[in-house]
């Protein structure tokens, strides 16, 4: 062999497009390795990559073997040997005379599609790399092969474009590897297709869909000379029929989305392709844990679970997600998860498989409810938002089938759409819940208690006020003070913004005067601190507030609105510094619990400290991003919150702002939530 010897590559039809980071890294890692095997799932474009990677070697001979279409492991050395024009000799093994064929040639020898006859290819790629010092391997392969000093490059989708807004959504869209093969494909059927300002949101939504897979993307474009782009992103819930019929001189497995996945589902053994199946039931990931619960029975133990989800994961079909110390997570495409479903209906395992995934979150969600005020609550907050959208699929099964489980998966969650500022969401499902179930439910009171909060948050006062009354009422009868203390405590509050001091005043001094619990009393002991700001005392508010103020340990969200209220009530008597370094606290705090109402108070808190530092641009910078925060989350400040904002803040930094006022408020408007928090975080001028 030599240099100069023909490289043998397929010819693709189209334009190779993006992976040029993937590129230049693959270039530079086969290098320095011998046997380098592309790995990733159905569909992203292994073979199209390596093809190319191999075809700008320009130093060293190229020779190309598919596998594809062989079903005999004992016939891939004779591909191969064909593939190089290596001459057969009666009596020598294949092996043998490809190994002196090669010899000591410098040679690069791609094998395409391995994944159906990993243990041949392995032998015979054991074998050459062994006999021949200047041979090097480049492999496509779902599975790795094995073979000592393999290096797996597993690929990814294609990079989708960032969610922009304005000015910057069409050239963000066009960035992106996605939507740049779509717009050239589209252009093979539409030639006068462009990426225009008008179609740029849709193309990025439509690739977004298809999860930046290339095979997805081509048979996508290919549909434009059947119907609009908007009616093409419509209808891919049916995404199966839609991406099918691809170009007849692709290979059967490439034609359709659904056979390019089967392949891979192909080539699973019974307990693999049981619990592939079984795992479509998870949205947006799972942790083995979560797989143990839901994957077992007919014939698989819950110590089977973790060794096949970890031989899914090698054959490309699961995505593991590793980050940090927490638990490894694994995620299926939802191309892979819609096939996985189809193969689960067929099998009848669903309502079985559905059940168990209920039944767990349903377990997680109440450890995480009484986690809410323990140390551990940030920690909680990050796990099931992990899992929120497997919480949500749980929702809507026992809506339908299990009304009571229904309400206490609901009630569970419902400290977590408060913390998350996630109101109208879990409005919405604790009001079915709640519908669905009689008055004799154990889990009522607690459903209404979440409500109330909810509500309250959501600022609609007279809903949480009759929820909170129903829950008082219900507690009492059950002989419950503790209970009925905590909904006595939101009832205070919900006095308070309505300006009714007595009744709020009253309320509170219930609470403290009632069953000692050191949780209840602090939430008791911020409830009447706001209240006294509200009606104008912020000497006894602090003085209310500094038991809550002085802990260093212990539950974050009281913490968090003790340190603003105290930095309000700092601020009205005239402690700058003071009010500042508590506001700073409790900024930390509702980054942590990343509660988007309570840092969009702190903001607020923020701008009025601005205005007093004389600096009316930075104040509504900040009230604007407050603004926007709370917009997001679909809720609002309470009417005296809102007057006081106007008078103490809006009103004088607009007057001392002047011309600059609106601009001001329109760049807060513009920052994103992480944005606004550092810009908060960074005093004076340097946070412009």
């Amino acid at each position: 062999m030599n240099a100069n010897s023909y490289v043998r590559l397929p010819r693709p039809t189209t334009s190779f497009v993006g992976r040029e980071a993937e590129l230049a890294a693959l270039a530079g890692t086969l290098d320095q390795c011998r046997l380098l095997t592309i790995g990733g799932g159905a569909g992203l474009g292994k073979t199209r990559l390596a093809i190319e990677l191999a075809g700008r070697r320009a130093d060293i001979a190229v020779r190309f073997a598919g596998l594809s279409e062989l079903h005999d492991g004992a016939l891939v050395a004779a591909e191969v040997a064909a593939r190089l024009g290596v001459p057969d000799r009666a009596g020598v093994p294949v092996e043998r005379e490809l190994a002196d064929h090669i010899g000591e040639g410098q040679l690069l020898l791609l094998l395409d599609n391995c994944e159906h006859l990993v243990e041949a290819s392995a032998r015979l790629v054991e074998a050459l790399l062994s006999d021949c010092p200047n041979l090097r391997v480049l492999t496509t392969s779902r599975e790795p092969l094995r073979v000592a000093g393999e290096v797996v490059w597993r690929i990814p989708p294609l990079r989708l474009p960032e969610p922009q807004h304005g000015d910057g959504v069409l050239p963000a869209v066009a960035a992106s590897e996605a939507v740049r093969l779509f717009e050239a494909r589209a252009r093979a059927v539409l030639p006068g297709f462009d990426l225009t300002p008008a179609n740029a949101s849709t193309v990025a939504a439509l690739c977004r869909r298809l999860e930046g897979i290339p095979l997805a993307i081509e048979l996508a474009a290919v549909r434009l000379d059947e119907m609009p782009i908007e009616e093409l992103l419509a209808r891919l819930e049916d995404r199966f029929p839609l991406l099918g019929g691809g170009d007849e001189c692709l290979e059967p497995r490439h034609r359709t989305l659904e056979a390019a996945i089967d392949w891979s589902h192909q080539l699973l053994d019974d307990d693999e392709r049981q619990v592939f199946r079984q795992l479509s039931v998870f949205s947006g990931g799972f942790d083995l844990e979560a797989a143990e619960a839901v994957c077992v029975g007919r014939g698989i133990e819950p110590a089977d679970v973790a060794r096949l989800v970890v031989r899914l994961a090698t054959k490309s079909l699961l995505t593991p997600e590793v980050e940090g110390p927490r638990p490894a997570r694994y995620r299926l495409l939802e191309m892979v998860r819609a096939y996985g479903g189809q193969r689960l209906l067929e099998s009848a395992e669903r309502a079985a498989a559905m059940e168990r995934h209920a039944g767990h979150f349903l377990v997680l969600a109440e450890l995480g409810a009484g986690e809410e005020r323990g140390l551990a609550q940030p920690q909680w907050l990050e796990r099931l938002a992990l899992d929120f959208d497997n919480f949500r699929s749980a929702l809507a099964w026992l809506r339908a089938r299990d009304a009571s489980a229904f309400l206490r998966l609901a009630t569970a969650l419902a400290w977590f759409w408060v913390t998350r500022s996630d109101y109208s969401e879990g409005r919405r499902w604790l009001e079915a819940a709640l519908t669905a179930t009689g008055q004799g439910e154990p889990a009522r009171a607690d459903g209404l208690l979440g409500l109330a909060r909810l509500c309250f948050w959501q600022g609609d006062y007279a809903a949480a006020r009759e929820s909170c009354e129903r829950c008082v009422e219900l507690r009492r009868k059950q002989g419950d003070p503790v209970g009925a203390g905590w909904a006595l405590t939101l009832l205070g509050s919900v006095h308070a913004y309505a300006g009714e001091y007595e009744s709020a005043g009253a309320c509170f001094e219930l609470v403290l005067d009632g069953p000692d619990d050191g949780l209840l009393r602090l939430e008791a002991l911020v409830g009447l601190g706001e209240m006294l700001i509200l009606s104008g005392d912020p000497a006894a508010a602090l003085a209310t507030l500094q038991e809550v103020v002085g802990l260093e340990r212990g539950p974050e969200a009281p913490r968090g609105r003790a340190a603003l209220f105290s930095g309000l009530a700092l601020l009205f008597g005239g402690d700058a510094s003071g009010a500042r370094m508590q506001l700073d606290r409790s900024v930390e705090v509702f980054i942590r619990l990343r509660n988007r109402y309570g840092a969009g108070a702190a903001l607020d808190a923020l701008a009025y400290l601005a205005v007093v530092d004389c600096d009316p641009v930075r104040a509504l910078r900040l009230a604007g991003a407050a603004s926007a925060i709370r917009e997001s989350t679909r809720s609002q400040l309470a009417p005296r919150w809102r007057e006081l904002l106007q008078t103490v803040v809006l009103d004088p930094a607009r007057a001392a702002a002047g011309d600059a006022a609106d601009a001001a408020w329109a760049e807060g408007r513009a920052m994103t939530f992480d944005h606004a928090l550092r810009y908060a975080r960074s005093p004076g001028p340097a946070a412009d």
